[in-house]
């Protein structure tokens, strides 16, 4: 029985569905952010190897943030165990929410959310990825962010630039609840997934980029494309 567990495992892990955005010098950024730069210092074939460096911040693209981001004492990424950047996830689909709507407990509460699920939020950005830049985004309202911490959250993550402004952030950061930005959904289906978003191992880092990945549950991998 237990081989048999541990084959129906190893086959969820054949199907991982990349929900991280690719990083070029055309990704949307936070205001405010430095721009992901890359230059090659060796190249083919007038080298033996090609060779470059990059410049960005560790907000770019698809992260994560941890508590030193809004608090001097809070924790950096290197104080954090993996097992928090894991776990089962739900998706929750919004897209026919209005743009510049806040995301409130009443959006949220007709769904199965249960102690240390990652809540994963797509919205109309999912259905037009390449115009994340312009910043018109839906957000979690307070309302939406108490309700998720009563319901004792592991992380939380959506497909804009930002879950919220400060005081957002810090609510959920506040009791540990970390929080992934910038996904990319477009091809994913409201579910329940498992969820691995691990982080940079950046030593004294308030956040850093990830790249995230959700494994179809066993019972739904025939639905699963490999083309995803």
């Amino acid at each position: 029985m237990k081989e048999d567990k541990l084959i129906e495992f190893f086959l969820v892990l054949m199907f991982p569905l990349d929900i991280t955005q690719t990083i070029n010098e055309q990704i949307g950024l936070y205001p405010g952010d430095p721009p992901f730069k890359q230059e090659f210092h060796l190249k083919l074939p007038q080298n033996e190897v090609n060779l470059s460096s990059i410049s960005m911040g560790v907000h770019t693209g698809t992260h994560v943030d941890v508590p030193f981001h809004f608090f001097e004492t809070g924790k950096k990424i290197t104080d954090i165990p993996l097992s928090k950047f894991q776990g089962m996830s739900l998706v929750i689909e919004m897209v026919e929410s209005p743009v510049g709507e806040g995301i409130s407990s009443h959006h949220l509460e007709q769904y199965d959310i249960k102690p240390n699920d990652i809540i994963l939020i797509k919205t109309k950005n999912s259905l037009f990825p390449s115009i994340v830049s312009e910043h018109k985004e839906l957000f979690l309202t307070k309302n939406g962010a108490e309700f998720l911490i009563e319901k004792k959250i592991k992380a939380i993550g959506i497909d804009c630039l930002s879950i919220g402004d400060s005081n957002i952030h810090k609510l959920l950061l506040k009791k540990e609840i970390f929080i992934y930005e910038s996904l990319d959904l477009h091809k994913i289906v409201p579910n329940r997934y498992l969820f691995f978003g691990f982080p940079l191992k950046l030593e004294g880092a308030e956040g850093a980029p990830v790249r995230a990945v959700l494994f179809q549950p066993l019972e739904d991998t025939s639905k699963v494309s490999l083309n995803l």
